[in-house]
Parts: C-alpha cells; sequence; structure tokens
C-alpha cells in the first residue's frame, strides 16, 4: 500500500493505492494520527485507487473520526467501492464515518464546514426591539396566519359543500332517468312477447280451422 498527502483547496487529502490490509493499515493510522496531532484536522481519505480494504479496520477508521469531531475537524472518505460502503454501513447506525462518490463532493463538504456562517440582516421593521416587544410581534404574525388559514380553509370547505350536493342531485337525476329507461324497456320487451303470442294462435287458430275444412269434406 502507497500513502500520499495532497493538500488541495485547504483541506488535506490522503491518496490511498493498493490494497488496505491490517498491516497497511497502521500506516494509515499513523499518517492520520501525525495530520491530527500537527492540528489538522480536517481531511480526506481518497480510496479511488482502493480495491478492497480489511473491515476490521474501518471500526479503528471510525473511532479516529470521533477524534477529529471532538477537534471541530472530520475525516471523510471518497470513492469507495460497492463493497467497502456495504462494510461501513455494517458498522451500524447511525454512521461514524461519513462517505462520498467523489473526492471533488468531499472536497465541497469540507470547504463549506470551514466557512463561519454569515450573520442574517437585521430587519428594518425588529430593529431595536427589545426581546419582549419582538415576541410579541412574532406571536402576533403567527396569530395573523392562522387567521388567514381558517378563513382560506372554511371557503374552501363551503365549496366542497356546494360541489357535494351538485354531485349528489345529478347522480338522483341519473338514477330516474336509469330507472324511467328500464321501465320502457321491460313493457317495450313485454308487448314484443304479447305480439308474439298473439301471433302463434292466430296460426293455431288457421291451422285447426283447416284440418275441420279437410275433416268435412272427407265425411261428405
Amino acid at each position: 500500500m502507497k500513502l500520499k498527502l495532497i493538500e488541495e483547496k485547504g483541506a488535506h487529502v490522503l491518496d490511498i493505492e493498493g490494497e488496505v490490509d491490517l498491516r497497511g493499515f497502521k500506516i494509515l493510522k499513523a499518517g492520520i494520527a501525525k495530520l491530527l496531532k500537527d492540528g489538522k484536522n480536517k481531511m480526506i481519505l481518497d480510496f479511488s485507487r482502493t480495491p478492497k480494504i480489511d473491515p476490521g479496520c474501518l471500526r479503528e477508521l471510525a473511532e479516529l473520526n470521533l477524534i477529529a469531531r471532538e477537534l471541530s475537524g472530520e475525516i471523510l472518505l471518497a470513492s469507495l467501492s460497492p463493497m467497502m460502503r456495504m462494510n461501513i454501513e455494517n458498522l451500524g447506525k447511525p454512521s461514524a464515518l461519513t462517505c462520498f462518490p467523489s473526492r471533488a463532493a468531499a472536497l465541497t463538504i469540507l470547504t463549506r464546514m470551514g466557512q463561519e456562517p454569515e450573520d442574517e440582516e437585521e430587519d428594518e421593521d425588529t430593529k431595536g426591539m427589545g426581546v419582549e416587544e419582538l415576541l410579541a410581534k412574532k406571536k402576533d404574525e403567527v396569530k395573523g396566519l392562522k387567521d388567514q388559514l381558517k378563513q382560506r380553509e372554511t371557503g374552501e370547505l363551503s365549496k366542497l359543500r356546494e360541489q357535494l350536493v351538485t354531485y349528489q342531485t345529478n347522480i338522483k337525476t341519473l338514477e330516474q332517468k336509469v330507472l324511467a329507461s328500464l321501465k320502457e324497456r321491460r313493457q317495450s320487451d313485454d308487448l314484443a312477447i304479447a305480439t308474439e303470442r298473439s301471433m302463434m294462435l292466430e296460426k293455431r287458430c288457421v291451422e285447426l280451422s283447416q284440418a275441420l275444412e279437410e275433416s268435412d269434406k272427407g265425411k261428405k
């Protein structure tokens, strides 16, 4: 395993080449310890050229990161293989190690960590107010927002009720139309059946009449 220290954008990057076994991790651990001792507590470990790291080393690496955090720093890991990521996830939740897909992504976060947050500009409306006055003003603003929300909800509920009544009326009208249609269809079916039966009876009467005429002729 080869280890190379690179300073990039104010951050210290340890570029690791080769497989990290227990023996090689001792060298890596010594390098991290030296950086922490020198006050360089924000660093990135670049594993883009590392095919494998012994799982037993990850727990010690997590412990080193906790030390860095106590010193207001962080040890970020970059460009790990899927198997290495899985081994880190198996350490437990929340993870004591933070991983990034690339060195550039880790550098971006590490750079932001070194920046102090800008002070918010004071609102002209609250400038010069005491704490109690400011608190009272904020409570009034919250009350006003709640009232607006309540009025809006009341108006929306009224519209929904009107739509519900309209839908119920439309449904009732449709039901009446369906019932009327079914009734007309039933009446039409009954008429067709009666007509068919009447035609059959007429036909039967004709047949009987013809049979009687033939029977009379035979007697004569």
